[in-house]
């Protein structure tokens, strides 16, 4: 084609072909390769079509965005055809202004980076944290000029992060500008979490630790409110230190913390849907109260003396319990977690201000509660345990409670059904309380109690093979509604696994369970045994009974090697010629 050619098929394009950035390469190439060519008519046509810019999308765009990116699709070629030799007939520079104002954030590189290929490109995106001059920039306009500064390189994968600089070389002229931006009602929170999370941090001397504690506690409650958690992610972090170093400036910032979060609820407000429900703990060690209430859990002060708790410290800890709403219950999950630890030294305090929330009238209280001291999963003491016995046994029937608490909750009402107390030597939990909870529980909560009956009947010389014999024989409910095929798939994984008494096991399962399918693997446990030839110490009549109660009569529908373990049966002499065998025999023939 000619140039003139050239020029008349890129006018015929629709605006949609001229303007399509996809095709922005190809379409400035060839322009830059014709312009000089083109006959002047014709390219003062395209230079039109270039300054009046793309149309509107009526349907999708706001008129202030239309005029944007209007404005940014002209200067991006405008700016590489100027650069690239093609002359434009009129005087641009008023122009270009005008598109400069219309569109503020677009930068003169853009206009070099018209033609690269939008293939996708991979790799590592490096740091760069000079300071770029920003430490020579008054504190007042500091800010600004580091958001000028900073950005992503995307030719070159370098994410350019001045700030990280001035935290780390800096602190106290970046300290400066931060507390000037929040007097003025600003509160840039990604350049307080760049300040805040410095490694550099750890690091600071004690007067400028002081300092910023002093600096962050002037600072207006609502700007406070809105860097609430990366100011206590702060004060976690130099826990010890502030407390030791730097103690007239950390009570201080607590005490206005606290006050700004009550101030300002949103800011530890969950912002996760509550249709299931909060995962509390993991709310509350990414929530700012969290954060506080771990901070006195590490406080030195925080050791009891003959009288119990440091009062003063005990007031900063009922301070988090005073807020209300989502700030209150993050503090129940950490005090929750140490439940015990503040049981044993201080039983009234403890009932008046944590095991309130065991019962509250408010769900989610009462969630937040049972989230820290499940997290924790520790067997409490006797005296702790007889009290929130009857809590315990409730949650049983509490469906969300067991689906986020099942193994913590099942073992905690297991270990106290095993531990007996008392002159009379009475069970913690007496077996109608465990049968009751086993009966009123979910197929969850009862599986979860067999794999801890099989986990701690493993350890070297644990008293659990007996106890589970005991269970199973005394109280493990008999109802048919217990009886599924999944829980009889466990039933009988358990008989598989239990080598102590084998025949008063089979005994005590079988009649607790119905047939299984086809899907259960609990006999695959004895494919080593028959494939080495290995009686595995089993008593094969009760290898038997316990066979006849799981399988169903058509043996296409056995669990898995029942048909090895038949016919291994069959080389047993006590159960060689019983007759119940040859029917299994015969179920197997008939397959």
């Amino acid at each position: 084609l000619s140039a003139g050619e050239a020029a008349r098929v890129l006018l015929a394009l629709s605006d949609e072909g001229f303007w399509e950035t996809g095709h922005q390469r190809d379409l400035l190439l060839v322009l830059a390769r014709r312009w000089a060519a083109m006959p002047s008519g014709l390219r003062r046509r395209l230079e039109l079509r270039i300054r009046r810019g793309p149309k509107r999308w009526v349907k999708f765009e706001k008129l202030a965005q239309y005029r944007r990116r209007r404005a940014a699709y002209i200067l991006t070629r405008v700016k590489w055809l100027t650069d690239n030799g093609c002359a434009f007939s009129v005087d641009l520079g008023a122009e270009i202004e005008r598109w400069k104002l219309a569109a503020p954030d677009w930068r003169e590189e853009y206009g070099a980076q018209a033609i690269e290929s939008f293939e996708t490109r991979a790799g590592w995106v490096g740091s760069d944290t000079t300071t770029r001059g920003l430490e020579a920039e008054p504190p007042a306009t500091l800010l600004e000029r580091a958001r000028d500064l900073s950005g992503t390189d995307h030719r070159s994968f370098i994410e350019r992060n001045p700030l990280a600089g001035m935290a780390e070389r800096w602190p106290t002229r970046f300290l400066k500008a931060l507390v000037l931006a929040a007097r003025r009602g600003e509160v840039p929170q990604q350049a307080w979490e760049t300040f805040l999370y410095s490694d550099k941090r750890k690091d600071d001397g004690c007067r400028l630790m002081a300092n910023i504690a002093l600096r962050v506690a002037g600072i207006p409650q609502h700007a406070l409110a809105d860097i609430a958690y990366p100011v206590a992610d702060w004060m976690q972090r130099l826990a010890k230190r502030l407390q030791r170093d730097a103690s007239g400036a950390f009570a201080p910032l607590g005490n206005q913390l606290v006050a700004a979060l009550d101030a300002h609820p949103n800011a530890t407000r969950a912002v996760l849907g509550r249709t299931r429900g909060i995962e509390w703990a993991g709310h509350s060690l990414n929530s700012p109260v969290g954060k506080m209430a771990q901070t006195l859990l590490e406080d030195d002060n925080r050791i009891p003396g003959p009288d119990g708790f440091p009062p003063i410290w005990l007031g900063r800890v009922e301070q988090l319990l005073a807020l209300q709403g989502d700030a209150r219950r993050d503090a129940l999950v950490i005090l929750g977690y140490q439940l015990p630890w503040f049981y044993g030294w201080a039983k009234e305090w403890t009932e008046a201000n944590i095991l309130i929330a065991m019962d509250a009238q408010d769900r989610e209280d009462s969630r937040a509660f049972w989230a820290g001291f499940f997290w924790a999963a520790r067997i409490p003491n006797l005296s702790l345990f007889k009290r929130i016995k009857p809590a315990l046994l409730a949650l049983v029937t509490d469906r969300s409670e067991v689906e986020a608490n099942a193994e913590q909750l099942s073992g905690m009402i297991l270990a106290g059904w095993g531990s007996k107390a008392g002159a009379t030597n009475a069970r913690c939990v007496t077996n109608k309380e465990m049968h009751d909870a086993l009966l009123a529980g979910d197929e969850s909560f009862r599986s979860q109690v067999i794999w801890h009956l099989e986990t701690w009947g493993a350890e070297p010389d644990s008293p659990w093979p007996g106890r589970t014999l005991d269970l199973m024989r005394k109280v493990w409910p008999k109802q048919r509604s217990v009886r599924s095929v999944s829980m009889s798939e466990k039933l009988l994984d358990l008989a598989i696994r239990y080598r102590e008494n084998f025949p008063a096991m089979v005994d005590a399962v079988t009649p607790l369970m119905t047939q299984v399918g086809p899907q259960s693997f609990g006999l695959y446990r004895l494919k080593g045994e028959v494939d080495e030839d290995d009686d595995g110490e089993r008593d094969p009549v009760s290898l038997l009974n316990l066979i006849l109660g799981a399988v169903v009569e058509n043996a296409q529908y056995w669990p898995y090697v029942a048909d090895l373990v038949v016919e291994k049966l069959v080389n047993e002499p006590a159960v060689a010629r019983d007759p119940r065998l040859s029917e299994l025999k015969l179920r197997l023939a008939a397959r």
